[in-house]
């Protein structure tokens, strides 16, 4: 999982808008559901943060939440970014 975490944080570094400021602040979630139905398909998500804690918050919220985190999400991870 820490492996499919580097390459969505690395793909969506590059697809970061190049308009953006120097010091916005990004939160990556990458989610894998395991379930039958879905068979193991993975998912991205790319969010605008205004400062660091902001975003470690955000990303703690997002782990702890046990509808996403457990019920849709068997795996999810998440990382915060300084980016342009």
């Amino acid at each position: 999982m820490q492996k499919c975490l580097v390459a969505v944080a690395t793909i969506l570094s590059i697809a970061a808008p190049q308009a953006a400021m120097a010091d916005t602040f990004w939160l990556l979630i990458a989610g894998r559901n395991d379930g039958l139905r879905n068979a193991g398909i993975s998912h991205g998500w790319k969010i605008p943060m205004n400062s660091m804690e902001q975003c470690e918050a955000a990303g703690l919220k997002v782990m702890g939440d046990t509808g996403i985190h457990g019920r849709i999400f068997s795996n999810l991870r998440y990382i915060c970014i300084t980016g342009k």
